[in-house]
């Protein structure tokens, strides 16, 4: 506890440094005292006593890793060394009891009767091996906890070393004893627990001595050793076992021995027990537990008097250490992840027949895959994994958080790698499948680091081979469940041959949606050495460091020598971190955000909680991943794999489902108008087909008057006040008052009009397909128009070309020659905001693929009904519509879809225009005259409107993103608390490209401005163009890369920031490049699963054709 004293050692010699203790260092929120200049002071050698006394302390944990490493890799070696001689003598004695005193060394033991007699050995002697650490491994783990890790671990090593002898004495005299007699080893293995014990105990160890940060990464590369045991000593034991299986056979006895001797001789006890301060010595030491209240203290007293029985009463009390074990919901929804994730291993065993069986290699070929993946599996758990938690510690993460990002990850490799094993149809696919799952293989001790500080540090032993049973557990369950879907794959054949994998793949998404990791916030992070519990109080040994993650205070630490056997912990008193408090909106600053897209959501979901209460306002509850709105167009994606909702529990943001009508910035308020079940282009509309021209986009809603609105229409009006307001309502397609645009197209904004593209299309095809419909009316119907050839109509007609090309034709084959693609625009080229060579590119390659491509014509008009036909034109949705072009004329479509450029929204065009009165108490003049402005009466407080940009209407805003009002004077004030983002605001530093790009980077950047609210100390905002992406269709895509021009030494001229980059990429490494950005942009990991796994199904199954 603060303030507390470490005590020393009676032993130690008189040139043992002094350290002082903590209660001789100031504690959090006190000032160190300056040194003295007494010349008899001491604290410079004080300071040199504790730097080397730490020095110290980080040897000996070095050096108790290398032993812990040691004896591991001395373990496994030896189980892995005795596999294959055991089995060949094991078979050897069943050949010879079968045959009997006829048997000779040239006889088959290849028969049936050998080869069953000889699997009933080995399943049997399996399990037996297994039972002891299933049966008793709680009782050892406990048994770590109390009296150390050194004797359990010992204990389980000299029972192992038994059981191998006892098999290996039944196995030399076979005709002595039955070969059946090697079972018995299990009463050895009684003594300690066996293997399963033995490396839940050394896990135990390391984490005992390492850093909550270093943790995983140590797991890693004991998981990383064990690998490289198995594929180095595996086939070696089984070649020398051929040649002689006694060899292998003393060489794994001697590995276990040597292990034994290591901890015997060589180990230290980790599991240290502290003395008291001076001030408490006597009373009962600190990890001693106090009798329960229900215990009698007559037999109490009875149980002391007799040593052994007081030993054995206090280990059945332990059973009472139990309840934090189940207390832990964490705990409990981690073990049963630890039973899934031996799946991976079990695999194995079948993966060389199924390669084997699907694409006719030799069992010899097909084991190079396994030997494959082997390697994969060692570079990630010696390197990459290792490297990853590094990288993820020296950004932030705490070692939680990066335990539980690591462990995501692992279990997604390994449901997605399992799916695409068993559903590749060809051998590369099955490599990439292969790849996929064997990068998973860090599940496991990723869990196992996750798991630790959800239980008290008193505990770890019983967790450990808690977990270590659920492994075991999970092993002895998945094993008939595998056998059976492989025995039924191999029968039936076909897909069905990869029923294993399918199987596998199915348990872990299961087992990963079913099984919610634990939250960030209730992870220990930083947990200080002394922890305190009911009655109990528990030290972590062996720290050196406080953890750099970590949010508690900790004074400095006190350490003192100990015996060579074993290491002082260093004792730190610390405060434990509370979760951040709830709102409080008395202290805290109102920040209202108008919109819910890329600028609104991203800006709400980046500003601190514990700063700001933040409230949203939008008439769409949802924020919608618009770079792959084409795909759930084509139904390569389900609507809502791109959607995230406003309203989430993670999230601590308010959310009003309304449309903002106008903002008086002298009250600081907003006027909003409740759109709950309002009419928009958000859902299938409620109203006419001819009302749409009074709607205009997502953001704002229906802008129509009264007289337009239905009774149930009219939303409820109420204001909003701010102290803050950021607006970032977007904008809508830009029709250039174009006839019959508004009324009769089709727009692409939001999920509502990908909806309406895809019910069209099918329609489309459907109307087509009847037998009453003629063959002009069909080439119509299956003409889809595409005007504007920006990203996103590009992007449009080509998933659309690719969905009709692969899915539509080959379901309606007698309309293969009729379906047509045509992409309009009035500039010269698609693309424009690429390099020329890029749009030629893209040009070339879609008309390829039958998109025909018409720039430089321009729309006139568009309207319902035949070509060439006289009015009027009612709209009928059973027919046609006709495009009139200036260079073509008239021309049929079955749908017109309207991706062109931008233009303000109503509430920008309208509701932010003139001011009634100028807001002297939050604007600022900035380009001469007052400081202040007149009275309310007076002059200057009238005439000011909201400065925009002349030619598209954009509100114009500074450099950090601040609105700005101007006079008709032409004197300029900037609103200090109203700010504007996204495509609606255009800085007059430079305007980055309407992108959700650049959207999203100023989001980011004005909210880091809020947290930090050094907005005015700060330069202006500055773009920073990470590339552009476009697919052209048949998996080619293009991909602009950024190339800032920056002047030479000289001044003569330009050169690029990057000469060893291209300008871009084209085809399928673009098109690469192109799925992997759009899905690590996806906002949460639920999406991005799903949008992972809707793409390995299309790419086998095809897309969803379904019109609803």
């Amino acid at each position: 506890m603060a303030g507390s004293s470490a005590s020393v050692s009676p032993r130690d010699s008189p040139s043992t440094p002094k350290v002082r203790s903590p209660a001789a260092t100031p504690v959090s929120g006190q000032q160190t005292p300056l040194p003295s200049n007494d010349p008899g002071d001491d604290r410079p050698d004080d300071h040199n006593a504790a730097k080397l006394a730490e020095k110290a302390a980080q040897a000996r944990v070095t050096h108790i890793w290398r032993l812990c490493f040691t004896i591991f890799a001395l373990l496994h070696a030896g189980n892995v060394v005795l596999q294959p001689p055991l089995l060949q003598l094991k078979e050897l004695s069943s050949c010879m009891s079968y045959y009997g005193p006829g048997w000779s060394l040239g006889r088959d033991c290849r028969v049936d009767s050998v080869q069953d007699e000889l699997t009933t050995l080995m399943k049997w002697q399996q399990l037996l091996d297994t039972a002891p650490g299933i049966l008793f491994g709680a009782f050892y783990g406990m048994a770590a906890d109390r009296f150390g890790r050194r004797p359990v671990l010992l204990l389980s090593l000299i029972g192992i070393t038994l059981a191998a002898i006892w098999s290996q004495v039944v196995l030399f005299w076979p005709t002595v004893f039955s070969t059946r007699l090697t079972w018995i080893s299990v009463v050895f293995l009684l003594f300690g627990g066996g293997t399963l014990v033995a490396r839940a105990i050394i896990f135990v160890v390391v984490a005992d001595i390492t850093p909550e940060e270093k943790r995983a990464s140590k797991f890693f590369r004991l998981y990383g050793v064990a690998l490289l045991i198995d594929m180095v000593l595996s086939p070696a034991s089984g070649a020398l076992a051929s040649i002689q299986p006694w060899w292998p056979a003393r060489f794994g006895l001697i590995a276990f021995v040597m292990s034994v001797l290591t901890t015997l001789l060589v180990l230290p006890e980790t599991l240290v027990k502290p003395t008291l301060p001076p001030s408490t010595q006597g009373q009962r030491t600190q990890l001693e537990e106090e009798p329960e209240e229900e215990d009698d203290p007559v037999i109490y007293a009875d149980a002391q008097k007799n040593t052994y029985w007081w030993h054995v009463r206090k280990v059945m009390s332990s059973l009472r250490t139990l309840r934090f074990l189940i207390a832990s919901r964490q705990v409990l929804l981690l073990v049963p992840l630890l039973s899934v994730g031996q799946l991976y291993d079990q695999s194995a065993d079948f993966f060389i027949n199924y390669v084997s069986r699907r694409y006719g290699w030799r069992l010899s070929q097909a084991s190079f895959w396994l030997t494959y993946r082997n390697v994969v599996n060692l570079v990630l758990l010696s390197t990459i994994l290792p490297g990853v938690s590094t990288v993820l510690l020296r950004h932030g993460f705490n070692a939680g958080r990066k335990d539980i990002w690591i462990s995501r990850a692992s279990i997604l490799c390994l449901a997605v790698g399992a799916f695409v094993i068993g559903l590749a149809p060809v051998l590369p696919i099955m490599v990439t499948g292969l790849t996929i799952f064997a990068l998973g293989h860090g599940f496991v001790p990723a869990v196992l680091s996750l798991a630790t500080p959800y239980i008290e540090p008193g505990h770890i032993g019983l967790l450990y081979t808690a977990m270590t049973i659920g492994e075991a557990i999970g092993k002895l369950a998945n094993e008939p469940l595998l056998a059976g879907s492989f025995e039924l794959g191999m029968r039936v054949g076909g897909l069905l041959l990869g029923l294993p994998f399918v199987a596998t793949g199915i348990m872990l998404t299961i087992t990963a949606v079913s099984h919610d990791h634990p939250k960030c916030s209730t992870y220990r992070a930083g947990r200080g050495n002394d922890v305190v519990v009911g009655r109990h109080r528990a030290i972590r040994p062996f720290s050196t460091t406080n953890n750099p993650n970590s949010n508690q205070a900790t004074t400095p630490s006190t350490t003192t020598t100990a015996s060579s056997n074993s290491i002082t912990p260093t004792v730190s008193s610390f405060s434990q971190a509370h979760l951040y408090p709830g709102k409080d909106s008395s202290k805290k600053e109102t920040v209202l955000v108008l919109g819910s897209g890329w600028g609104g959501y991203i800006f709400s979901r980046k500003i601190s909680p514990k700063q700001h209460d933040c409230t949203v306002i939008s008439p769409r509850s949802y924020f919608v991943f618009t770079p792959l709105l084409t795909d759930t167009a084509a139904g390569n994606l389900d609507f809502s794999s791109i959607v995230e909702p406003m309203r989430d529990i993670k999230s601590r943001v308010d959310f009003i489902q309304a449309a903002a009508r106008s903002v008086n910035f002298k009250k600081k308020t907003v006027l909003c108008e409740a759109s709950i079940v309002k009419s928009g282009v958000t859902e299938s509309p409620r109203v006419e087909e001819t009302e749409r021209t009074h709607e205009e986009g997502p953001e704002t809603g229906a802008m129509r008057g009264k007289e337009h609105l239905r009774s149930w229409e009219q939303g409820q009006l109420f204001e909003i006040p701010y102290d803050k307001l950021v607006i970032a309502v977007g904008c809508v397609s830009q029709t250039f008052a174009t006839p019959g645009v508004r009324e009769n197209a089709m727009f692409f904004k939001d999920i509502g009009d990908s909806r309406r593209v895809k019910r069209r299309v099918r329609e489309c095809f459907e109307l087509a397909a009847l037998p009453t419909t003629t063959e002009e009316m069909q080439r119509h119907l299956l003409h889809f128009a595409i005007v504007g050839a920006g990203p996103t109509g590009t992007e449009l007609a080509a998933t659309l070309r690719d969905f009709v090309n692969s899915n539509m034709l080959q379901l309606y084959p007698a309309l293969k020659d009729k379906a047509k693609i045509t992409l309009y625009d009035v500039a010269p080229t698609v693309l424009s905001m690429f390099d020329k060579s890029l749009s030629q590119y893209a040009i070339e390659t879609m008309s390829k693929e039958g998109i025909d491509i018409r720039t430089s014509h321009h729309i006139q008009g568009l309207r319902w009904g035949l070509p060439n036909t006289e009015g009027p034109h009612e709209m009928d949705p059973k027919g046609c519509l006709t495009l009139n072009t200036k260079e073509q004329g008239d021309v049929g479509v079955g749908i017109c879809v309207w991706a062109t450029g931008n233009t303000m929204n109503k509430f920008v065009k309208y509701s932010l225009n003139e001011i009634d009165e100028f807001p002297e108490g939050s604007a600022k003049l900035i380009n001469g005259g007052q400081s202040k402005v007149k009275g309310r009466e007076g002059p200057d407080s009238k005439g000011w409107h909201i400065k925009k940009a002349s030619k598209v209407g954009a509100l114009l805003v500074d450099g950090h993103f601040r609105v700005q009002l101007e006079h008709e004077n032409g004197r300029v004030a900037v609103l200090q608390d109203v700010f504007a983002i996204g495509d609606n605001a255009m800085p007059e530093t430079g305007a980055p490209p309407a992108t959700a790009q650049a959207t999203s980077q100023e989001a980011k950047w004005l909210a880091d401005r809020f947290n930090r609210g050094d907005i005015d100390q700060v330069p202006s905002f500055s773009f920073r163009n990470m590339g552009t992406l476009a697919y052209i269709g048949s998996s080619n895509a293009l991909m602009q890369i950024p190339h800032e021009k920056k002047k030479e030494h000289g001044g003569n001229g330009d050169r690029r920031r990057n000469p060893y980059l291209p300008e871009g990429l084209t085809g399928r490494t673009a098109w690469l490049v192109w799925k992997v950005a759009y899905l690590s942009m996806s906002i949460s990991w639920r999406n991005r699963c799903r949008i992972l796994f809707r793409w390995i199904v299309n790419r086998m199954f095809g897309s969803d054709i379904s019109r609803f």
